[in-house]
């Protein structure tokens, strides 16, 4: 997999946020840099935040952690998709 993309809605950080992002059904950094590894994408980009979170580059900062291709994504950026052999 080339790319993959994933909604976070918050930070793995705090016990009491990761119990929120569960009941709510939504993901954590950790969660997408996990599930980027299990589909050994080669890319993760996140997004759709939760409006808490003002710096959408340390959501990516914390799942560069365990995935090191993280990014965070933003109005207007593009990624590309290389074909492989």
């Amino acid at each position: 997999m080339q790319l993959s993309v994933s909604s976070t809605a918050s930070t793995p950080s705090a016990a009491a946020e990761r119990k929120i992002a569960r009941e709510r059904g939504h993901s954590t950094t950790e969660d997408a840099a996990k599930a980027a590894l299990r589909a050994e994408a080669r890319r993760l980009v996140i997004g759709h935040y939760s409006s808490r979170y003002k710096d959408a580059e340390a959501l990516a900062g914390e799942a560069r952690r365990l995935f090191p291709e993280s990014y965070a994504a933003q109005e207007g950026a593009t990624f590309t998709i290389e074909k492989r052999p």
